[in-house]
């Protein structure tokens, strides 16, 4: 199983930060939080149904898992020519946050039909001006390229995240999260 979200998770997190302002001190704020949602989920559905957790493999762990690959392989997500993971309504609007396997069989659902098929390709020439990223620090570097290539795609526009979200997944700049956390502390009475 391939474990993902949508800009869903966003208000969420930012909720779970505000509960408690210390977790904004945390190495890796929102890898810890999509571990402990994961965590806490997996052992009310082990309870639940019986099974067994082989491995978790969330995506900030060593050794590194593709899981885009692994999300194409789980008939999640089609690769789009950008090496994205597009997703058949969320388009690129989607994060892979952790692999999960089980000691029980998958289920047959099929692969999704693959949506950049159809598509004008409007990703290529934003692909085209990339270079290979060196480090984690160039990609935050160079942010704006990388959040170009979601945009260009058109499937799944509607679900696009909003600035805040799209900044701090390149970033994971603090000071954002502080700022929304505080805006929110403010709008609410």
């Amino acid at each position: 199983m391939v474990l993902g979200n949508s800009r869903a998770l966003w208000p969420r997190f930012l909720a779970w930060l505000a509960a408690d302002r210390a977790r904004l001190e945390l190495d890796h704020p929102l890898n810890d939080y999509v571990a402990s949602k994961v965590n806490s989920a997996l052992a009310i559905a082990q309870a639940a149904e019986g099974f067994k957790t082989l491995a978790i493999d969330f995506d900030h762990t060593e050794p590194v898992v593709d899981l885009v690959g692994a999300a194409v392989a789980a008939g999640l997500l089609w690769r789009a020519p950008t090496g994205l993971g597009i997703h058949p309504v969320f388009g690129p609007w989607v994060a892979l946050r952790a692999r999960v396997v089980f000691d029980a069989p998958p289920p047959n659902d099929g692969q999704p039909a693959p949506p950049c098929r159809a598509c004008d390709t409007r990703c290529r020439p934003a692909l085209s001006r990339l270079k290979a990223l060196s480090s984690e620090a160039e990609l935050r570097q160079r942010a704006a390229e990388f959040i170009a290539l979601r945009v260009a795609c058109p499937l799944g526009s509607e679900h696009r995240y909003d600035d805040d979200q799209t900044q701090y997944h390149y970033t994971k700049d603090r000071r954002l999260l502080r700022s929304t956390v505080e805006r929110m502390r403010i709008q609410t009475p």
